[in-house]
């Protein structure tokens, strides 16, 4: 039972854990101006008293047009809401120096910069050291949910801290940085660890931060008109990182419907499943219909007898004894009175009696009431309790002719 109870708790605690998790879509989710668990009050706190400038913006667009300056952090808690058009202005028109800090981004958004997950994510960031070769950032922090590796290290040298859970590359005056959690960065976990030094040094590199505070996906923006005169490309200043396609996972790779769904959802599920299968193990259950087999051997019925009695015996259990022996009795003599086996005892009594003669007190002393106290009252009730069947089985009706 308590293994039982130990599996139901670690299963509601994984579900717990999948419900809890913040969500990028939440607007507090890593927001400067949040200030529940969730949120980043702290970590701004903690920029603005090192003299760093932060700037929030709540729209993708003017937020990219102030990186493309430089001489900024872009820092991006929920990368999956720029839609394709402004990751190819991120990653194409960024001049100076620029560091951009993505957290926790999907295999869509790593396909273009030529960086996979490695693995599932695990359920609950893990605290790792980071062995990094980053400048400014030491010590401990807790990064270890999703690791990475990468595509062609050939074609870009991907360096990674944090056991693979951090990566950065650094092109031209460009650092891209992809981190594989978002707690160092919350207020719940900020002080945790060394999560508070790692957090802000990732942000200090450059005077001004700009915080891509969007927790939704704006829509593509409208085509140019044709008569419109369009940038000369050759004014932009462009990102070194080579252009690559983006890798899409080959078909069947992965499934469309566990895509859809949450995963608490199917976290669930498997704990459900466990749960039964260690139910029915606990309680000796069949995974099958019952099967009828045959009794290893036959015993005559006077040796079970003889046996139960003699542990009847030898426990002196006088009342269980003759309990069982009245119980004998009056499934013997029903049919006889024509009494059924939901008539009250008074029934049982009155239809004896007027059979065989016998007081009802007599019948009810020696059927139901009399308990023996030794051996001797045992044989004493047992011998007439058999003289009472005897009488029943042996005896007209009291009134009948023969």
């Amino acid at each position: 039972m308590s293994v039982l109870v130990a599996v139901v708790v670690i299963v509601l605690t994984i579900v717990a854990v999948f419900i809890e998790s913040p969500a990028p879509g939440d607007e507090d989710f890593l927001s400067p101006a949040a200030t529940g668990d969730i949120g980043s009050s702290v970590l701004m706190e903690e920029l603005s008293a090192a003299g760093i400038q932060v700037d929030r913006y709540t729209d993708a667009g003017e937020a990219l047009s102030a990186a493309a300056s430089g001489n900024a952090t872009l820092f991006m808690p929920a990368p999956d809401f720029l839609n394709s058009e402004q990751r190819f202005q991120l990653l194409n028109t960024a001049g100076g120096d620029l560091s951009i800090v993505a957290v926790d981004p999907s295999q869509a958004f790593l396909n273009e910069l030529w960086l996979r997950q490695d693995g599932a994510a695990r359920i609950a960031a893990k605290t790792l050291p980071s062995n990094c070769e980053l400048p400014g950032v030491s010590g401990s922090a807790q990064f270890g949910r999703q690791s990475y590796v990468a595509v062609d290290p050939q074609q870009i040298d991907w360096r990674f801290c944090f056991d693979g859970h951090l990566a950065w590359l650094r092109e031209g005056s460009v650092t891209v940085t992809v981190v594989g959690a978002a707690d160092p960065f919350t207020n719940e976990w900020i002080d945790e660890a060394d999560n508070r030094a790692v957090a802000t040094a990732l942000l200090s590199g450059q005077p001004r931060v700009i915080w891509l505070d969007v927790h939704a996906l704006a829509p593509p923006a409208p085509p140019s008109p044709p008569d419109q005169q369009l940038p000369d490309q050759n004014d932009q200043k462009s990102f070194e990182m080579p252009r690559v396609p983006i890798q899409y996972p080959e078909a069947g790779d992965t499934n469309p419907l566990y895509d859809a769904l949450p995963g608490w959802l199917w976290a669930g599920l498997v704990g459900l499943l466990i749960m039964m299968i260690l139910a029915a193990l606990w309680r000796g259950r069949r995974l099958g219909p019952p099967v009828v087999e045959p009794l290893p051997v036959s015993v005559p019925a006077a040796e079970t007898v003889y046996g139960r009695a003699s542990l009847y015996q030898r426990a002196g259990a006088y009342p269980q004894a003759i309990r069982s022996l009245r119980a004998g009795a009056v499934h013997r003599i029903r049919p006889v009175i024509g009494v059924s086996s939901q008539a009250e005892d008074t029934d049982v009594i009155t239809a004896v009696a007027r059979r065989t003669g016998w007081t009802p007190d007599q019948v009810g002393q020696v059927l139901f009431h009399s308990q023996p106290r030794d051996e001797r009252e045992l044989r004493k009730i047992s011998h007439a309790l058999d003289q009472l069947v005897s009488a029943v089985e042996n005896s007209r009706p009291q009134g009948r002719d023969e």
